[in-house]
C-alpha cells in the first residue's frame, strides 16, 4: 500500500517540509515535498528505542532467525522444513502487512502475533498477516494422521465415496458423505468453512479462492 506524496514514507502519518531548492545531486525538486521527515528513512525508524525492540521488529527477527540459523530451536520446523524468509529488509517486511484497516503495518493490539496465511508457505509479502490466537488455531498444518491429504475429509470404506465435515465449537458437523473425490469433498469443506469463519478460513483450495477475489475487485 502506498503512502501520498506530502506524507512521511515511513508510515508515521506526519507531513514533510517542502524541498526549498533544487539539489541534483540529493535528488531535491524545488517545491516538491521531501520523501522523508530527518532520520525517519532509518532501518528500524520508531522500531528501536534505547536498545528496546518494537513487537514489529522483534517479529521481523525472531521469524528471520526461524528460517535461516540452524541453531534456533524452532529451526527444524521452519527452515528445517523449507520454509523460507524472503524478505531482504525490515521496511518490507513492515510494508507486506500493511493492509486498508492498518495502513502502518504496526500490531493492532497485544493480542495479535505473526502468522503466515498458508501455514506451509513462506515468509512473503501476501502470506503474513497480524492475526489473533482463535484465527491461528484453525490456520494449522494438516495432522500427521490425515490422509486424504485436504482439511475436512476422510475416506468412507464401506461405500467407497469421502465424507466432508467441518469443526464447530468442538464439535463435529456433518458436510455431507457421498462425494465421488476427495476433492470433492474438499470443495464443500472450504464453503462451509468460508461462511462460519470468512476471510480467517483456512481452506484447502486458498489460490483459487484469493483469484476469485481478485477477479471481484
Amino acid at each position: 500500500m502506498s503512502i501520498p506524496a506530502g506524507f512521511c514514507q515511513c508510515g508515521c502519518g506526519r507531513k514533510t517540509n517542502i524541498m526549498p531548492v533544487n539539489c541534483k545531486s540529493q535528488g531535491w525538486v524545488k517545491g516538491q515535498p521531501f520523501k522523508f521527515i530527518r532520520g525517519h528513512n532509518n532501518l528500524s525508524h520508531g522500531f528501536s528505542t534505547r536498545g528496546q525492540r518494537t513487537p514489529e521488529h522483534e517479529a521481523y527477527l525472531r521469524a528471520r532467525g526461524r528460517c535461516n540459523n540452524p541453531k534456533d530451536k524452532a529451526y527444524a520446523y521452519y527452515g528445517g522444513r523449507g520454509i523460507e524468509f524472503r524478505f531482504t529488509s525490515f521496511r518490507a517486511f513492515l510494508d507486506a502487512l500493511k493492509t486498508l484497516d492498518n495502513p502502518t503495518g504496526r500490531r493492532p493490539s497485544m493480542s495479535h502475533s505473526l502468522d503466515r496465511i498458508a501455514p506451509d508457505g513462506h515468509y512473503e509479502a501476501g502470506n503474513i498477516r497480524w492475526a489473533l490466537k482463535k484465527t491461528q488455531s484453525r490456520n494449522t498444518r494438516l495432522n500427521r494422521t490425515n490422509t486424504s491429504g485436504f482439511r475436512g475429509v476422510s475416506f468412507m470404506k464401506a461405500t467407497g465415496t469421502w465424507r466432508a465435515y467441518i469443526n464447530v465449537n468442538n464439535k463435529q458437523v456433518g458436510l455431507g458423505c457421498c462425494y465421488p473425490t476427495a476433492e470433492a469433498a474438499a470443495v464443500a469443506y472450504d464453503s462451509a468453512a468460508l461462511e462460519l469463519h470468512g476471510d480467517d478460513a483456512k481452506l484447502n483450495f486458498l489460490g483459487t479462492y484469493l483469484a476469485a477475489v481478485q477477479e471481484e475487485q
